[in-house]
């Protein structure tokens, strides 16, 4: 009888792709730029110069151009020190800038400040583990429960079976057969470092091989040589 392909011949092996998938979660990315709750007593002192600089200025174009207010503070206006204040105010705020620029000022802090960044990049230990609920048969697995697992699916490959012919067609010896199997994906959430990942299941008596293909800080991939039975399948990381 015609196989699906319109061929004469065993029906062909299907191939089943089964996925879950469960929305990463987004982190809010801090945007770049001048933080005030970062600034040194520095930069506050800068930026208060250059503030005061620009205040003085105003206020002095307002009173030379009121003539109520210059005929009352025309003697604040003849002061040296009134004039001079914005130009060493903003000289002040220009060396302050500079040295900040050559790290001569808050050094020790900025320092400080790129340690913790780095310690915060480095990556630890996280709990992570997913248990899948298996039905025996080629049927997606249902999530049980998961630990900084971010995305996971699973691919089910049916068995297959390769018997040779001679012309007459006759089956003769060499042929193989590969049992069902499935492959499992995982995506962690977050980095974690480990050091074995580890795979168990409710019945280690009916367990299939498993073998673990690639677990690195961030992926886990495991597979089996043979069906699943039904059972809980659990996928965790050791310390």
């Amino acid at each position: 009888m015609p196989n699906s392909s319109g061929t004469d011949g065993p029906p062909a092996p299907r191939r089943v792709w089964l996925s879950a998938y469960r929305p990463a979660v987004h982190h809010n990315v801090r945007p770049h730029g001048i933080i005030m709750s970062s600034w040194s007593f520095w930069d506050w002192l800068t930026y208060t110069c250059i503030g005061v600089a620009a205040l003085v200025l105003a206020l002095d174009q307002a009173i030379k151009g009121s003539p109520l207010l210059l005929g009352n503070l025309s003697d604040l206006l003849a002061k040296p020190s009134w004039n001079y204040a914005p130009l060493a105010l903003i000289g002040l705020s220009g060396v302050l800038l500079l040295l900040k620029q050559f790290n001569m000022l808050g050094a020790k802090a900025a320092n400080h400040n790129v340690q913790l960044g780095a310690q915060d990049l480095e990556v630890k230990y996280i709990k992570t583990r997913l248990r899948l609920q298996f039905l025996g048969d080629h049927r997606i697995p249902h999530e049980i429960s998961s630990d900084n697992v971010a995305v996971w699916f699973a691919y089910f490959s049916a068995s297959l079976s390769i018997t040779p012919m001679d012309a007459s067609g006759k089956p003769i010896e060499g042929g193989m057969q590969i049992p069902p199997n499935w492959v499992v994906f995982i995506a962690l959430d977050k980095p974690a470092k480990f050091r074995q990942a580890m795979v168990s299941f409710s019945n280690s008596e009916v367990m299939p091989i498993t073998d673990t293909h690639m677990a690195n800080t961030r992926v886990i991939v495991i597979s089996t040589r043979g069906q699943i039975p039904a059972g809980v399948l659990t996928i965790e990381i050791a310390e």
